[in-house]
């Protein structure tokens, strides 16, 4: 009689291996942005409910000018008018949306209103998404700087300490993508 212990360590070898090469579990999602991230702490960080309406709104207004963007990213155009659709270099798209500052990362812009980069458009898509997500990062530190202002000085540090979490995860997350 053939025995049954076979089978069942065969089968017991197999789950294993299946579960040694299974990816591992995605982590998370982010916020948003470094807003949101904020405003989904503000029972911690004890935002007012003044406070909390002057994050939303400059939430959505950095929403719309993601989205403004992301079109003009997708948008065909010719080679260095900032992708036609949406205004890169145009007029701010809300009272929050002036110049850059700097971009929060090392190297930053600095200077020069929303799009400047765009005078070199890249041409491979590697290179334009790395574009899209600088223009984006230099739209989410430009809300986060004039949003930070709305709080009252007893709030900011802590505030921006969860801003800046945000940050390097999303940072940390990007890299590790990269990567694969």
């Amino acid at each position: 009689m053939a025995t049954p212990i076979a089978p069942l360590a065969l089968a017991g070898c197999l789950a294993l291996a299946q579960a040694a090469e299974a990816p591992p579990a995605s982590p998370a999602p982010l916020p948003r942005s470094s807003i949101a991230a904020v405003l989904a702490r503000r029972g911690e960080l004890g935002l007012t409910d003044a406070e909390v309406s002057q994050l939303e709104k400059r939430d959505a207004a950095l929403q719309d000018r993601v989205a403004q963007l992301r079109q003009a990213a997708a948008s065909p155009g010719p080679k260095g008018s900032g992708k036609g659709g949406a205004p890169a270099g145009g007029p701010p798209s809300s009272p929050g949306d002036g110049p850059p500052h700097g971009g929060g990362r090392p190297g930053g812009d600095g200077g020069g209103r929303h799009g400047e980069r765009s005078a070199q458009q890249p041409h491979d898509p590697a290179s334009r998404a790395a574009a899209l997500e600088a223009r984006i990062d230099d739209a989410d530190t430009e809300a986060w700087l004039s949003a930070e202002a709305a709080l009252d000085p007893s709030r900011r540090e802590r505030a921006r300490e969860v801003a800046e979490k945000y940050r390097e995860a999303l940072a940390d997350r990007r890299e590790a993508a990269g990567k694969r």
